[in-house]
């Protein structure tokens, strides 16, 4: 009996909104043309409406005004309080709901009619739509699109205009190709998703909700309060990148990019450009590589982890985290207050810095000089070529590989001191106050190391 209850209360449900369905309605309220050559511009400004826009050719302008709903009588009484006007003013195509907008005891929409308006117009064309609740949407166009919206998404297809400008106060925006001198895309609560643009200049934001790019080119910036960035390829003069809480990945960039977080991780592909800026405050950042001029990666609380670095510059800062480098190349500093440092190659052309308050450091180094100094950690540092090092420790070992031919001045302090004969080191080791100084391979440049606490100086020829 149950079960035969639960099937005759599961059809009576599906003929209640089969019925309800059937009972809908729709009208054309206004159909109306327009000799497309004597038009170039369209104007449309309603409320309480879903606006379609669709351009090609055409033989004249056709505006369609429907309205549905399941009473007729009220569809009709609906509209004709909208007070809708379509018009030809000195070649612009006007739609226009003159109704006043009330915000108190206002009908919700979805126990309103619905009213579609839909326009035909040539693909060269200059857009303007106003909408208060409503959807937007325009397959193509070659012209200036200017799209505002208070309450509804705007989809939009491809469009090549010298402005473009798409604005929605809450509403997803997602548009496959746009080109213009400006391109502004922005929504306060909603995501962003579009394919390929190119702009002299490209503004994306929103408040509330995510951003995702396939491409660009051009000054962009890009900026969400509240949610993840992604862009696939981004080529620019300069792009600022932004969010408060979210992820940033992007996937390839030329030209000089600032990405920061708040509370997120910043993610690159590839870097080739001027300048990279990368700031987070809680999260990681990851690049696989990197060729720009100069560099600054900076976390308060996370790790930094880089993979083929070329820059004149470099300025690598983490807080609270690791920093490690498969392979640098250019002049700078690399540190941490609470983790290790560690950098598997470094080619620098003069003197980089690596420093750590409680953590280890190693680093392999072929050319240039290297200060490196932990609080509270051990530093191993290996020699390809000639340089000089000067090593610092309070509590940890220091070991320090050189070329069997490397020529060098050593001077070292420590409670204890290890020398291979390999290296043929010609000077005097001190028992107290615990120092080594002399000469490797007759001399060169300065290797200095030095503990202050506990700890063991190596210095080790390479196998």
């Amino acid at each position: 009996m149950k079960l035969s209850g639960l099937l005759f209360a599961a059809t009576l449900s599906m003929v209640l909104v089969a019925n309800a369905i059937a009972q809908e309605t729709s009208e054309v309220m206004i159909d109306a043309t327009f000799d497309q050559s004597i038009a170039e511009n369209l104007e449309v400004h309603v409320i309480d409406a879903d606006v379609n826009i669709q351009s090609g050719p055409v033989e004249n302008i056709r505006v369609t005004v429907t309205v549905a709903g399941e009473d007729p009588a009220l569809n009709r009484k609906y509209f004709d309080k909208q007070d809708y006007t379509v018009r030809l003013d000195n070649g612009t195509v006007r739609v226009i709901s003159q109704r006043e907008l009330r915000t108190q005891n206002r009908p919700e929409r979805q126990a309103s009619p619905l009213i579609d308006v839909q326009v035909h117009i040539p693909e060269s064309f200059t857009v303007s739509i106003r909408s208060i609740d409503g959807d937007v949407a325009i397959n193509r166009l070659a012209g200036d699109l200017h799209i505002k919206s208070q309450d509804g998404k705007i989809t939009v297809g491809a469009v090549d205009g010298d402005e473009v400008e798409l604005r929605t106060s809450d509403g997803d925006i997602t548009a496959e190709n746009v080109s213009g001198n400006s391109i502004h895309v922005g929504t306060v609560d909603g995501d962003i998703e579009l394919g390929t643009v190119h702009a002299k200049r490209l503004v994306l934001r929103t408040s509330d909700g995510n951003i995702s790019l396939e491409s660009a080119m051009g000054s962009s910036q890009v900026t969400t309060v509240d949610g993840n960035i992604a862009i696939g390829v981004l080529r620019t003069d300069h792009a600022t990148v932004r969010t408060s809480d979210g992820d940033i990945h992007l996937t390839e960039v030329e030209g000089s990019v600032s990405a920061q977080s708040v509370d997120g991780e910043i993610m690159l592909g590839s870097i080739k450009g001027d300048q990279a800026q990368l700031n987070t405050s809680d999260g990681e950042i990851t690049v696989k590589s990197v060729e720009v001029q100069s560099i600054s990666a900076k976390t308060v609380d996370g790790d930094i982890a880089l993979g083929e670095v070329s820059a004149k510059r470099f300025a690598i800062n983490a807080t609270d985290g690791d920093v490690s480098i498969k392979s640098l190349a250019g002049t700078g500093q690399a540190t941490t207050q609470d983790g290790d440092v560690t950098i598997d190659w470094l080619q620098s052309a003069g003197r980089s810095t690596i420093r750590t308050s409680a953590g280890n450091i190693s680093v392999i180094q072929k050319e240039g000089s290297i200060a490196a100094s932990s609080t509270d950690g051990s530093i191993d540092l290996e020699l390809t070529g000639s340089i000089s090092v000067n090593a610092t420790t309070s509590n940890g070992d220091i070991v320090i590989t050189l070329p069997a031919d490397h020529a060098s001045d050593l001077m070292l302090t420590g409670e204890s001191i290890d020398i291979e004969p390999e290296l043929g080191f010609s000077g005097e080791i001190e028992l107290s106050p615990n120092q080594a100084s002399g000469k490797i391979n007759g001399g060169g440049k300065a290797v200095r190391a030095q503990i202050t606490g506990d700890g063991r100086i190596l210095v080790r020829a390479a196998k």
